[in-house]
């Protein structure tokens, strides 16, 4: 009021306005979403339903764009899960009570992301350089092994396939070897980065593509089926698929030799059964 009595107050007032205006978008996350026309609301708790229930009829009848907040704890109300909220991500038959999976299979043959996991471990331990990076899918891509016995050696870049795939060119300029380990449907999201950022510089990163081809249960927006058509035509990269886990750990071996883009892409569940931990390391050709 006192700004506005003076010579050109009207002016300096709204001036003065839109500044701690300006300043408050940067620190309350209502205002920041209010200056670009939406209103704001929460957080909220997203287990209390009777409150969800009422936030939700009130953005039915609004007659303006809402943005409501809502705080959820994954796997909420069953421990086992809430503990393991990756392991849940998508789960087959399990114990509730121990969370261990009741599906039926030869637990004895490995899943193909293990026998990577276990493999990519072998290497890691030999060789410091050697890194995994994965997009927030550290069991499902069989890195947890390396998580937790050299964590120093793991990176989780969280749901960003983009940027994993921009890392590990960034980590393979700086004389690192990066094994990106991402499902190959989710590969997609970082087309362009392994053009630009890693096949045309003609890098030393190693992608293994989880998931390749039909994955049944895990459903229709996991099945890997453009991986092949897609990066084929990619200048200077690799593409591989081992027929067991042998052949699997050996691709893995021939990759970090070979020292140019190479790409493995293999399917989900078990492997054939094949011997091969202990086995030495082969090298293959690659054409």
């Amino acid at each position: 009021v006192f700004l506005k009595k003076l010579p050109l107050g009207e002016t300096v007032a709204s001036v003065a306005a839109k500044a701690a205006s300006d300043a408050k978008g940067f620190i309350l996350p209502s205002s920041l979403f209010e200056y670009f026309g939406l209103m704001y609301l929460g957080p909220i708790d997203g287990h209390d339903i009777a409150q969800l229930e009422k936030y939700l009829n009130f953005c039915k009848k609004s007659t303006r764009p809402i943005l409501l907040h809502v705080l959820t704890t994954k796997g909420k109300g069953l421990e086992v899960a809430v503990r393991n909220p990756e392991k849940f991500h998508g789960a087959t038959p399990y114990n509730v009570v121990t969370g261990e999976s009741t599906a039926n299979g030869d637990k004895s043959i490995p899943n193909y992301q293990d026998a990577m996991g276990k493999a990519l471990l072998r290497y890691a331990k030999k060789d410091p350089k050697i890194v995994g990076i994965t997009a927030a899918m550290a069991s499902g891509t069989g890195l947890s092994f390396l998580k937790n016995e050299l964590p120093g050696q793991f990176f989780d870049v969280g749901i960003a396939e983009e940027h994993a795939a921009v890392f590990a060119a960034g980590m393979a300029c700086k004389g690192f070897k990066p094994v990106a380990a991402i499902y190959s449907t989710f590969m997609q999201r970082a087309y362009d980065n392994v053009i630009h950022d890693v096949a045309i510089q003609d890098l030393p990163v190693v992608m293994c593509l989880d998931r390749g081809g039909l994955v049944g249960e895990d459903g229709v927006t996991h099945h890997g089926v453009f991986d092949m058509a897609a990066f084929a035509p990619v200048p200077g990269l690799t593409i591989a698929a081992p027929m067991d886990e042998r052949e699997l750990r050996n691709m893995m071996y021939t990759a970090f030799r070979f020292g140019h883009p190479f790409m493995i892409r293999y399917p989900r569940g078990c492997g054939e059964g094949v011997a091969w931990r202990g086995a030495a390391f082969e090298a293959l050709p690659v054409g």
